[in-house]
């Protein structure tokens, strides 16, 4: 019976041993673990902080003190982390993920990849590759802004050099926003008396950043200028004058509607020298006419007064 003792006891220790040194490899492996926020939104109009920040967690889920390396890659986002990261076993710790976007970037979704890696284990390189990763994105807020132009404040128009009943007036609009959007424009003012003024369309697409729309409007030319006002050199003027307002259509579905509104100033001129000079030439044909009938009657008269004699 005491011969069986070590044969059994040989047996028992070929039986756990493998168990035992499968827990001492375990021991010795590296690993990491790490959760981050799933997004994170940045305002880039001009004012504004342009940062983000994503929240994440490292973990050392083993044994062992731990040397952590965070990378992060985030596109065109400037970024800053914890270059490194010294865990005890079993600990963990939140980090943040601070993100800096450039003025007036455009809107659009950028994805931010976070990178934990053991570095060191115990204060050695560590036997195996032991990371971990996590995505996220930084949603570039889209923002409204634009700039309304003028091709002349002030427009003179000579009636005498018109002979169309209108003219155009030509405006640039300028969206300086960072992303697609459509204005609406509107004409306040824009009728006195006979002067009227049309937009031929209320509703325009103007992409972020590009070349500006230019559209026109119309503006009815007077027929007849001769009783305005005359001014020092002798010449009859009318001024006229009304708002033109462009509003972002985005803007106004956040509740917050950003327009911009110009003064477009306009001078209708028309001479005095003109006016009496078709007025003048009226009366004299009229009075060059009197005097013509005047004479062509005298030898009808002669004529008929000398058949009566007879």
């Amino acid at each position: 019976m005491q011969s069986n003792v070590p044969i059994l006891t040989l047996l028992i220790f070929s039986i756990f041993s493998p168990i035992i040194i499968e827990n001492s490899s375990a021991q010795i492996l590296a690993d990491v673990n790490l959760e981050c926020e799933g997004a994170t939104s940045i305002e880039v109009y001009p004012g504004a902080s342009r940062t983000g920040v994503i929240n994440c967690t490292v973990d050392n889920p083993t044994l062992h003190i731990e040397k952590i390396s965070i990378e992060i890659q985030s596109g065109p986002l400037a970024n800053s982390a914890p270059g490194t990261i010294t865990l005890a076993a079993g600990a963990e710790e939140t980090f943040q993920v601070s993100l800096l976007a450039d003025l007036r970037m455009p809107e659009g979704a950028i994805q931010v990849t976070v990178t934990a890696r053991v570095q060191e284990m115990s204060g050695v390189p560590p036997p195996n590759n032991a990371e971990s990763q996590s995505n996220s994105i930084a949603q570039i807020r889209q923002f409204a802004e634009l700039t309304l132009e003028l091709s002349e404040p002030t427009v003179l128009i000579n009636l005498d050099d018109y002979e169309d009943d209108s003219i155009w007036l030509e405006y640039k609009l300028f969206n300086t926003g960072n992303a697609f959007d459509q204005f609406m424009l509107e004409l306040t003012n824009s009728n006195d008396g006979n002067i009227s003024t049309t937009l031929p369309y209320h509703k325009i697409q103007v992409e972020s950043m590009g070349p500006p729309h230019i559209f026109r409007i119309e503006i009815v030319v007077p027929d007849d200028g001769s009783i305005w006002q005359v001014n020092a050199e002798g010449q009859h003027t009318l001024e006229f004058s009304f708002d033109i307002t462009a509003t972002s259509e985005y803007s106004c579905t956040n509740g917050n509607c950003i327009s911009q509104t110009v003064t477009q100033n306009v001078v209708f001129v028309q001479d005095q020298t003109t006016i009496n000079s078709v007025l003048t030439s009226n009366s004299n044909i009229l009075i060059y006419g009197g005097i013509g009938g005047v004479v062509l009657l005298i030898p009808i008269f002669f004529i008929f007064f000398n058949r009566k004699k007879e």
